[in-house]
């Protein structure tokens, strides 16, 4: 029983004709579909990914309109990292983009709401999950996700839930790897800020990764067992 990397990453957005701009407009991904938060149906639930809507590529955003600027503190996810296929694709992206912070194999930026996110050049035997876009040539686009960097002042913490009842492999000092047959993906630690984490737009809700559907309850009695507090089993439909 194995977990295929990242299923989803959600965030929250203030702006949901401005996070559609960004995120299917500038980035080029496609727009899978446009629904509501089926925790409150009141708000809109945006899915953002590859051609096929594939796990592995699923950015969605719940729209709060007119929400306060949120904060990533402690425990809380702040940067997303996305795979692209060369340092030529980096090169189109920071024109692109028009700036951000560029490292060898790496280009950092934000959303218009301040959600961090970074394009990062990986080699890879996953398949690459990519959209269409017209401004975008296909060996340019976002291929996947990579990992997710949460903010931590004591990663050790975690280790038992991750490396016990989900499975990963330590991947470094401050990561660990979801590994399966088909995909993989990475979450890491980075050294919390002094501030406290405030939630809010341009912050990550939550990051889901990819099980079979006859599994989950058995991840569930896992998690349980670890000393976490999971949710039921609800289907999402």
């Amino acid at each position: 029983m194995k977990l295929e990397g990242i299923h989803h990453v959600s965030s929250i957005t203030g702006d949901a004709q401005a996070n559609v701009d960004f995120y299917a407009g500038t980035l080029g991904l496609r727009l899978v579909k446009k629904t509501v938060n089926q925790d409150d149906p009141t708000v809109y639930h945006l899915f953002y990914g590859d051609d096929k809507g594939s796990p592995g590529l699923d950015l969605t955003f719940f729209e709060y309109p007119g929400a306060r600027p949120g904060r990533a503190g402690r425990g809380m996810i702040h940067r997303i990292v996305l795979r692209v296929g060369s340092e030529d694709a980096l090169d189109f992206w920071e024109r692109r983009l028009q700036g951000g912070r560029r490292s060898r194999g790496a280009l950092e930026f934000s959303d218009p709401e301040g959600l961090g996110l970074e394009l990062r050049v990986v080699a890879t035997p996953d398949a690459p999950l990519t959209a269409s876009h017209p401004e975008i040539p296909a060996k340019h686009a976002i291929q996947g996700f990579e990992e997710v960097r949460a903010y931590t002042s004591s990663p050790d913490a975690s280790r038992e839930l991750l490396e016990g009842a989900l499975g990963w492999e330590r991947s470094g000092d401050t990561s660990w790897e979801a590994h399966g047959d088909g995909r993989a993906g990475r979450y890491a630690y980075d050294v919390a800020p002094g501030h406290h984490g405030m939630p809010g737009a341009g912050t990550v809700h939550h990051v889901a990764w990819a099980s079979l559907d006859d599994q989950q309850v058995a991840w569930r009695d896992r998690v349980i067992a670890a000393g976490a507090q999971p949710t039921p089993v609800i289907d999402r439909y």
